[in-house]
């Protein structure tokens, strides 16, 4: 799924804007200048290992496009996505304040564009602005807490429950709470975070399409209504 590879450029984006989106910007314009100065654009053309399994990461990225992906594999190449990060979200908290390697690889998606910040420069910012501190376990435990439930109700439910599980858990991650919305996912990203081929998840995400809960267009996953997927993910 993933090989080595990809380069760093400069981008149109504003990473400034894109930070003060995330925690760096409830800290104060001190930290935000500060991160900015230091990050570096990356972009990725096609699917690449950031990271590989064993190796401690040398930075945390800023997800600006497309997604980077926790991928666990086994000996006989079998391979699994634990988590799915996209755009708007920090990957590598954990790896930063644990001193074990991860046991999986780090990668990201095709046309992908990140914001790439050294791990030294991460922590020598958190002992600057000690506020960050709180605001980082709250984002890991958000997510720890989004992937115990994904992993404690998927075993026990039927496929298109489980599929909706998963839709919303995903809106969920990307700050969708209630009502109609729309979720920037692809039917790839899904078939990989469910562990199906992308025939079945195209399968599951019909059956749901005919119940009227969700639609699929290019690159987004239209919700009728949040609480209606909900319950019915929880039949």
């Amino acid at each position: 799924m993933c090989g080595f590879g990809g380069a760093a450029g400069p981008s149109g984006i504003d990473l400034r804007a894109a930070v003060a989106n995330t925690l760096f910007g409830q800290v104060g314009a001190e930290a935000l200048d500060w991160v900015t100065r230091r990050a570096v654009i990356e972009r990725y053309k096609s699917p690449s290992v950031l990271s590989p399994a064993g190796q401690l990461p040398r930075h945390v990225r800023l997800v600006l496009r497309g997604s980077v992906d926790l991928v666990s594999r086994s000996a006989a190449g079998k391979e699994v996505v634990v988590s799915s990060l996209g755009p708007g979200h920090w990957a590598g908290w954990m790896q930063v304040f644990t001193p074990q390697p991860p046991r999986f690889d780090t990668c990201c998606s095709a046309n992908s564009q990140l914001a790439a910040l050294g791990v030294g420069d991460l922590r020598t910012c958190c002992e600057q602005f000690p506020q960050l501190y709180p605001l980082i376990i709250g984002e890991v435990g958000a997510r720890m807490q989004l992937l115990t439930e994904w992993a404690g109700q998927s075993v026990l439910v039927a496929p298109e429950h489980r599929m909706a599980k998963l839709i919303g858990l995903l809106a969920r991650e990307q700050g969708l709470v209630s009502g109609r919305a729309v979720l920037v996912v692809t039917q790839a990203r899904l078939a990989g975070l469910a562990c199906c081929s992308r025939q079945s998840a195209n399968l599951l995400v019909g059956a749901l399409e005919r119940k009227g809960l969700v639609r699929m267009a290019y690159g987004r996953c239209e919700i009728a209504d949040l609480q209606r997927l909900a319950e019915f993910a929880d039949l």
